[in-house]
């Protein structure tokens, strides 16, 4: 059951169904409306989070999946992006088991930001994906949370992933966090809205459609991938100077 959190009335045609999802205005404390009620990106995003859940995990991949219209909803949106080797799932059968690394960041923070990934299809090394993104302006934590948005929307069907990253943020997010946000309606213990929520609800949506084990993993440390993924990062943000 799909939940929205804020007053958006979304009404489309997506695969030849007509679906819709409403919230009621009134069902959200009054912080939140304050908050979110004139950002026009939140109803943009929660349209991409719609067409991701209304997607059955079973069947709805390959053909039915189409990552260009969820990142047509996503906010901080890359004006630099660069993408080395391809991904082939099709020789993989049924829910492959893939390994995903991200990384993100700014300099300084908030400031420009970078974000990267890299997907790799386990005991089949050649066939594999890096990708990163550069955005004018962000926070380290979203774009470590961007990293992995865009590895998972890169898998265009059900997967067991395993996340490595090197943000105690987003695998604690993953792992620990978010049930009981969305338990008091994106709220945290202290009775304040969660920051970055919108990113955290399509990670919620990309959730419910891959299997995701969350690995931590220092930074800074020697792990190949995750050196990978950092110099990616810098490469990328290289790009807005």
């Amino acid at each position: 059951m799909l939940e929205l959190a804020w007053p958006v009335h979304i009404h489309f045609s997506w695969l030849g169904r007509r679906q819709s999802a409403l919230k009621s205005w009134t069902h959200q404390p009054a912080m939140n409306r304050k908050k979110y009620a004139y950002r026009p990106e939140v109803s943009r995003c929660l349209l991409a989070v719609a067409r991701l859940a209304l997607m059955d995990p079973d069947h709805d991949h390959g053909a039915s999946f189409d990552p260009e219209a969820l990142l047509k909803g996503l906010p901080d949106p890359s004006v630099e992006e660069i993408t080395f080797g391809a991904l082939d799932l099709d020789s993989l059968g049924d829910h492959p088991e893939l390994d995903l690394y991200t990384d993100g960041g700014c300099s300084p923070n908030p400031g420009a930001g970078g974000w990267a990934f890299i997907i790799r299809c386990r005991n089949v090394e050649e066939n594999g994906l890096e990708m990163a993104g550069a955005v004018a302006r962000s926070t380290n934590n979203r774009m470590e949370m961007m990293a992995v948005i865009r590895g998972l929307l890169a898998l265009d069907r059900p997967c067991r992933v395993r996340l490595v990253a090197d943000s105690e943020y987003v695998v604690k997010g993953l792992s620990e966090w978010i049930d009981g946000w969305k338990r008091r309606n994106w709220v945290n213990s202290r009775r304040k809205p969660v920051l970055n929520s919108e990113l955290w609800r399509v990670l919620d949506a990309l959730r419910s459609y891959h299997q995701i084990e969350p690995n931590w993993t220092r930074g800074h440390a020697g792990h190949r991938e995750n050196e990978r993924c950092d110099a990616l990062v810098g490469q990328v943000r290289g790009l807005l100077r």
